[in-house]
């Protein structure tokens, strides 16, 4: 049986080498950002920018989907959301691990390391890539999904293998805290991806011309980053030995991130199985909708992912401080995401639609409080990967996998269409609690408490989030954009008065305003 001192238990990888001591100049010097006492603030600016990118690349999307869900049928939506599902669990799993794994090697690495190490991720993602395509069609076939998906989805498997070439290429932007030039290359695929798919479908084609715009998108994000690389530009290699010990140190996490991809989409390939077309077709516009907003989290707690873990080899002080900081403040972004989630519920919908379709709008609700729960889970979940903790990673993802797959059948075969979402939010809010149980006990053990405890900040964002639900409930059926304003304004109210708000950040988002302004020292 699985328990919590199992999960916290040191000795389950390798220890860190002593770090080595280096001048203040030579190899020592290409990290010295991650040092610095500013780096904070440096990566958080660079996660801002970034972050709007991704709410660029967030409203293109949807304007895109908009178009799409009006000119195809729910039947042929639906089935357009079987093969991203399809797609994007491919993307996940291939991923290996290698996505985290390879920025926290190449921090511990340096000068000519770092180079081989990248033609490794590269050699290693190009099999991955290929045999998970190869299983995805091989699945699609088997359990029925008809011949436009199957087609479809070997359309869009060629644009993800340029997407994940991308991906592992970018792995020295990340590390570096080149933030920025992350998210405008992120960008641009989106882009090109939402103007064919909308030429696309105002042209008359139908669910396979759509899936084969990701072709051209990839590639053009391939071709970008390869510009922006140029001299750094490794060739791939398939050195068995190496490609061996890469997966030894990501075989967990590796496990971790593929079930962790199959939980969060385990409603969309079960929906066909208990939910007519009509209604797998109403579900699937609020999880597209919701879907790009699970990367926020990511996306912000993410840019801080090379200080934590620079901090977990040279400094656990700053660690352990680091940790608190960080899992209040996505708790209280969490709590207030979920309300505009809510809130927007009834406007999406008619957006979407053109209607008011009340399995949409709850599907919505139930993501959004989902979306609170991501939040703060994506904190607990970047603090497991600074320390090497990919059993615990990888038991989490799995207990949150069991949940949702159970919840999702139990809604599918007696709370009906409208509750079909609510493995999700359990599943997450499991991985919320969790990951920072473990995280914190952690850093007991390791001889270094966090300063305080998460239950009253776990308190305040709770109350704040049903204060949301209960402004959205009488003003669900109002003109769209009151249960927008009412759920948010109860959400904010709340925290703001239960000071649920860290000062650590309010004094780095105005670091951050001030970095940003034209006048203002921007950061390196």
């Amino acid at each position: 049986m699985m328990t919590w001192q199992r999960f916290c238990d040191p000795r389950r990888v390798p220890p860190e080498p002593l770090p080595t001591v280096v001048s203040d100049t030579g190899a020592g010097d290409d990290d010295a950002h991650l040092r610095s006492a500013d780096a904070g603030a440096v990566a958080a600016t660079g996660g801002t920018i970034r972050l709007q990118t991704r709410i660029a690349g967030l409203l293109l999307s949807l304007g895109s989907t908009v178009v799409i869900v009006r000119y195809l049928s729910k039947a042929e939506f639906g089935q357009l959301s079987l093969i991203i599902a399809l797609v994007t669990i491919v993307s996940g799993i291939t991923d290996l691990g290698l996505s985290a794994v390879g920025i926290r090697e190449w921090i511990r690495r340096d000068g000519d390391e770092r180079r081989e190490l990248l033609a490794d991720l590269l050699g290693l993602k190009l099999v991955a890539i290929g045999l998970g395509a190869v299983g995805a069609i091989i699945f699609a076939i088997a359990v029925g999904y008809g011949h436009t998906v199957v087609v479809g989805t070997v359309f869009a498997l060629v644009g993800t293998v340029f997407n994940a070439v991308q991906a592992a290429l970018m792995v020295p932007l990340i590390a570096q805290l080149r933030q920025a030039m992350v998210g405008l290359l992120e960008l641009l695929s989106v882009a090109v991806q939402a103007i064919l798919q909308v030429v696309v479908v105002l042209a008359g084609g139908g669910v396979i011309p759509l899936a084969a715009a990701m072709i051209p998108a990839g590639l053009a994000a391939l071709l970008a980053i390869m510009l922006v690389l140029r001299g750094q530009l490794p060739w791939p290699r398939f050195r068995t030995a190496r490609l061996r010990a890469l997966l030894r140190e990501s075989a967990a996490f590796a496990a971790a991130g593929a079930v962790s991809v199959v939980y969060l989409r385990a409603a969309v390939l079960l929906g066909p199985a208990f939910l007519t077309p009509g209604e797998f077709g109403s579900f699937s516009v609020a999880f597209r909708a919701v879907e790009p907003l699970t990367m926020l989290p990511s996306v912000l707690t993410g840019a801080l992912f090379p200080l934590l873990t620079h901090a977990a080899i040279h400094d656990r002080l700053r660690l352990s401080r680091g940790y608190d900081m960080l899992w209040r403040s996505t708790a209280t972004l969490g709590a207030f995401g979920a309300a505009a989630v809510i809130g927007i519920a009834p406007l999406m919908t008619l957006v979407f639609t053109g209607r008011r379709d009340d399995v949409t709008i709850d599907a919505f609700v139930l993501l959004g409080c989902a979306l609170g729960s991501l939040f703060v889970g994506a904190a607990g979940m970047w603090m497991l990967l600074a320390e090497r903790r990919y059993r615990a990673v990888l038991g989490i993802n799995v207990l949150a996998l069991s949940c949702n797959v159970a919840l999702t059948v139990v809604a599918g075969e007696w709370l009906g269409p409208r509750w079909f979402a609510i493995g999700i939010v359990a599943s997450e809010l499991m991985i919320a609690l969790a990951a920072d149980r473990i995280c914190r006990q952690g850093l007991r053990e390791s001889g270094h408490p966090t300063p305080t405890g998460p239950a009253a900040q776990l308190a305040k964002v709770l109350l704040a989030m049903l204060a949301a639900l209960a402004a959205f409930a009488p003003t669900r059926h109002l003109f769209p954009l009151i249960p927008f304003a009412a759920t948010c304004a109860a959400a904010a109210a709340v925290l703001l008065g239960s000071h649920a708000v860290p000062t650590e950040l309010l004094a780095m988002a105005r670091e951050v305003v001030r970095r940003m302004l034209p006048r203002g020292r921007l950061a390196p």
